[in-house]
């Protein structure tokens, strides 16, 4: 602990902001301009809680076109219009779902192309792994769009840019374990299809290590607030 206490404190190092008459990319991704910071601001409002999606689409298509190819338009901004997607067509407007949906897909596409030079990370996967769980055509909400793409695609995909299937299946967009679990277990299927052992063992080891961690409440009794009798007088208001 001593030397934890004692250890050096780091520091960031902010490039000096250059005049006006002149720009280049880290320049623009550490020194916004004012309307875009706002429109970027206006943006995560209308996605929290899904306040008002359609709005920010609007903002971040006009971010796309004016914005192209800035480092300010992330993989992160890009996840969370896919999972703010997703949660239209399943809570908010499922009766829109189709739309949604191929809002999502379409989105993806261009992220694993590289189009707009940002490209997938293990939450983009584990969204589409997610969308492919809820609207694939055996489920209860399904959507029939060809360009939906399958676990198997999925972890083809995640595979060739070296990314860890149990840092997709352990990614906060999966709220409940019962998710995670099926997403494992559709992964699990895909990596026997595409004779990936490897990737088999390591989905299997997260399942197990996922289902044995133990409750650190499992025997600690709830909490009882303690009761102070009332004196007849305070029952009064006297």
């Amino acid at each position: 602990m001593n030397g934890f206490l004692k250890r050096r404190t780091l520091y960031t190092i902010l490039p000096t902001p250059l005049p006006d008459d002149r720009a280049s990319a880290l320049n623009s991704f550490y020194f916004t301009d004012s309307p875009t910071q706002d429109q970027l601001a206006v943006m995560d409002a209308c996605l929290h809680n899904l306040y008002d999606v359609p709005r920010a689409k609007q903002i971040f298509e006009q971010l796309r076109t004016t914005k192209s190819h800035e480092p300010l338009l992330e993989s992160r901004i890009y996840n969370s219009f896919l999972e703010a997607y997703i949660h239209m067509a399943f809570v908010k407007e499922p009766e829109d779902r189709t739309l949604w949906v191929e809002d999502a897909c379409h989105l993806y596409d261009l992220m694993e192309k590289g189009t707009d030079r940002v490209h997938p990370t293990a939450s983009t996967y584990a969204i589409m792994l997610l969308a492919w769980r809820r609207f694939n055509p055996e489920s209860d909400t399904p959507v029939h769009l060809s360009d939906l793409p399958n676990p198997t695609t999925l972890l083809s995909n995640l595979i060739e840019r070296d990314i860890s299937p149990t840092a997709v299946v352990a990614d906060r967009v999966l709220a409940s374990s019962e998710e995670a679990s099926e997403i494992i277990k559709l992964l699990s299927k895909s990596a026997v299809d595409l004779n990936h052992p490897r990737i088999l063992a390591e989905l299997g080891q997260a399942e197990f290590l996922g289902s044995h961690v133990p409750d650190p409440l499992e025997g600690v009794p709830e909490v009882k607030p303690v009761l102070r009798l009332a004196k007849p007088w305070m029952k009064t208001g006297m």
